[in-house]
């Protein structure tokens, strides 16, 4: 694929999470694909209705058509949109009451906003630092509900946890209350410009689990 195509591939996954689902961070539109822009192929192909034997594909025309026109008959293909229906309903409705649940913590002790996300007060100072060095991406995930972080795990795996992959209930994500350092987690997008600078600034945010989950980071790094 050309850096254009996959601009207009970046486009067009943005343009269906903005449209279909709840609460998900737009991806940054650099022609570059990389982790984060295979995740969220991976993602949409969930809510496109995809059995997991063909989330790993590479994306051709028959997945970009379905990108653009998700509830327009496809041949042979019913049970994957009744299916593909009923997870975007269920997104919707779980990201709601995540996103609920996490902004009534945001002005709590030991919890605050940075990119219009709930996370972990202690982070936010080398979050803004971060930015004074030059990343330019936001954060895309910060606390979470141990609930949303189960239900993400079957997303992607099947399973309530998937070792090396998603912690489910044992997240670093999920904050019902304020513990400050080093409990906390954050997904950010440019993640390896923000690697980099956690490095130059002395940061305790580290990111140790590699390809599988890039854009991840916390002070254990998993």
């Amino acid at each position: 694929m050309t850096k254009a195509s996959i601009k207009r591939l970046q486009r067009e996954l943005n343009t269906f999470t903005k449209k279909y689902l709840r609460y998900v961070a737009p991806l940054r539109v650099d022609g570059d694909l990389g982790a984060a822009t295979k995740k969220r192929i991976k993602v949409v192909k969930y809510y496109l209705g995809y059995p997991a034997s063909e989330r790993n594909s590479i994306p051709g025309q028959r997945f970009r058509y379905r990108l653009r026109h998700p509830k327009r008959p496809w041949r042979h293909d019913k049970t994957w949109q009744v299916r593909a229906a009923k997870r975007r309903i269920e997104q919707r409705i779980r990201a709601r009451k995540d996103h609920k649940a996490t902004a009534a913590l945001a002005h709590k002790n030991g919890f605050a906003t940075f990119d219009g996300k709930t996370v972990a007060a202690w982070m936010v100072p080398w979050l803004q630092k971060s930015r004074a060095h030059g990343w330019s991406g936001w954060v895309v995930s910060g606390v979470r509900t141990p609930s949303y972080s189960r239900y993400l795990c079957i997303r992607m795996c099947g399973a309530p946890s998937c070792p090396g992959r998603c912690a489910g209930l044992n997240s670093n994500h999920n904050m019902l209350a304020s513990q400050g350092k080093p409990h906390g987690a954050l997904d950010v997008s440019d993640y390896a410009r923000f690697g980099r600078i956690q490095r130059e600034i002395g940061s305790p945010l580290i990111n140790r689990l590699g390809p599988r989950d890039p854009v991840h980071f916390s002070v254990s790094g998993n």
